[in-house]
């Protein structure tokens, strides 16, 4: 397939290929949902929210506005070292808590909402069909974004962030910002802990507005994840009104800092912990990962790839054009 346009995506049961035919046996378990036999401990899955008609729709109609919120984290990144380098591979993370979204536990609808986009993705003209959503909209084409007419708020917990950690999460932000279109506004510090049950609405703590994205740096006594291989881990909570699409509104992305630390002492190891943090972000907006190894999103960073490639671009620029959600 060609080149995909914003509202023309690959359909969820159209499974990415090698280049010879062959779908990978991660790619089939990935798209169902379930544990791979041939990925212990590990388990690849690229949409972790629970399926429709089981457990996916939560919470409840409430005054008939609010209809109820799904929450999906994209993926974790494992770092295996090696002579011949870094290599990424992904495992599982179970989904966060999901919330119920009521009018007492969310913002007034459309702060910080402006009435267009603040800017639009650059047009991809080379053709590349490598690429992925986490999740699609009802009509199994569109997929889940920000909204892109109100800006990305991220904080970083200062408790344990490296020196180098705000120039690299800089960087990665600006590029994927370039991509999309997305605007991300660093909002400072926060003392906020990471959290799989971390509600998406802390007027307490953040006023009355959705909660910024949160990043944390963390060690292994903190994330019992990065006591094995695994230096990363992010995803985003996405809410649904009635007749209106999915939106994510928040979401967390955690970064092992021994792990980042080790690559910035290899030579290249600051392109390799950018494409470490640029996979992270690029799962926080909604991209899944593919089996083309010449992308960022491929589970398996390669040595010479160290920036998005033409299919990243491709559904990043497609994520960078959701629909402005005022309603929320």
């Amino acid at each position: 397939m060609g080149e995909q346009s914003a509202r023309r995506v690959r359909p969820p049961d159209d499974l990415p290929r090698s280049p010879s035919g062959r779908v990978p046996k991660w790619v089939v378990y990935e798209a169902q949902g379930r544990r791979s036999p041939d990925a212990v401990p590990w388990r690849a899955s690229a949409d972790l929210t629970p399926p429709r008609g089981r457990h996916g729709r939560t919470g409840r109609r409430s005054r008939g506005r609010w209809q109820g919120q799904w929450v999906s984290w994209a993926s974790v990144i494992v770092i295996v070292g090696s002579l011949l380098g870094w290599a990424f591979t992904h495992g599982g993370l179970s989904p966060m808590r999901p919330v119920n979204v009521r009018l007492a536990n969310a913002p007034t609808p459309g702060r910080d909402e402006a009435n267009h986009p603040f800017a639009h993705p650059p047009v991809v003209t080379a053709r590349s069909s490598s690429y992925r959503f986490i999740a699609h909209q009802a009509d199994g084409k569109s997929p889940v974004a920000y909204d892109p007419c109100r800006p990305v708020h991220y904080v970083v917990r200062e408790k344990g962030t490296p020196a180098f950690g705000h120039a690299l999460l800089s960087e990665a932000f600006a590029r994927v910002s370039q991509a999309t279109g997305l605007q991300f506004r660093d909002d400072g510090t926060t003392s906020e802990d990471p959290s799989a049950q971390r509600e998406p609405f802390q007027k307490a703590r953040y006023g009355n507005r959705w909660a910024p994205v949160l990043i944390a740096w963390e060690t292994s006594q903190e994330n019992a994840d990065f006591a094995a291989d695994v230096a990363g881990e992010a995803g985003s909570q996405r809410v649904s009104l009635p007749g209106h699409p999915a939106v994510y509104v928040s979401g967390q992305v955690e970064l092992d800092t021994a792990k980042v630390s080790a690559m910035l002492a290899r030579p290249g190891g600051r392109g390799l912990a950018r494409a470490l943090i640029g996979h992270e972000l690029g799962h926080l907006v909604g991209l899944a990962h593919v089996t083309d190894p010449t992308q960022v999103m491929y589970p398996q960073v390669q040595r010479r790839v160290a920036d998005f490639g033409l299919g990243d671009l491709a559904g990043l620029a497609a994520l960078g054009q959701g629909l402005c959600a005022p309603w929320l």
